[in-house]
């Protein structure tokens, strides 16, 4: 974990010099107890990222992000940081377009209401196995996809 700080530390300190506008996230891969011998610092985390891909064959499966989000135990420890935070990958694996309807509308909703969650990048793709995360494999969700897009645009 030092050696991972010093290393993050030193890219940071000579990106900034080289580019002083950008912006650095640290985003583990899941934001959990084990990811926080590893935080480099807040002067040097602009803001926060992690993964949340949810296949639906795991043990819990959530109709809903924020379900999803919360108990798994990722929010409380992404948010300890208290910085913004960017869900840097998202996907919901499952082959029921009416369970994936719901879960991705379920995104756009919450992402209104937390004020901490500044982006999300969603990751699809078509797999050959039970796991499909292509979010827009289907019309219908497409269409949530492109009206949750356009009214997110509006109201910020």
């Amino acid at each position: 974990a030092e050696l991972y700080k010093a290393t993050w530390i030193h890219v940071v300190t000579i990106g900034r010099q080289i580019c002083p506008n950008a912006k650095w996230i640290w985003a583990p891969n899941k934001a959990d107890d084990y990811a926080t011998p590893f935080y480099p610092g807040d002067e040097y985390v602009d803001y926060v990222g992690l993964t949340l891909n949810h296949a639906s064959i795991e043990r819990f499966t959530y109709k809903y992000f924020e379900d999803y989000y919360t108990y798994e135990g990722t929010k409380e420890n992404v948010e300890k940081y208290n910085k913004q935070i960017i869900v840097c990958e998202i996907s919901y694996s499952c082959n029921d377009p009416a369970l994936k309807q719901s879960y991705l509308e379920s995104i756009f909703t919450y992402y209104k209401t937390d004020p901490r969650l500044v982006a999300v990048v969603f990751f699809t793709e078509n797999k050959s196995s039970t796991r499909q995360y292509a979010f827009i494999d289907n019309e219908e969700c497409r269409e949530i996809f492109v009206n949750g897009i356009r009214e997110l645009r509006n109201e910020r």
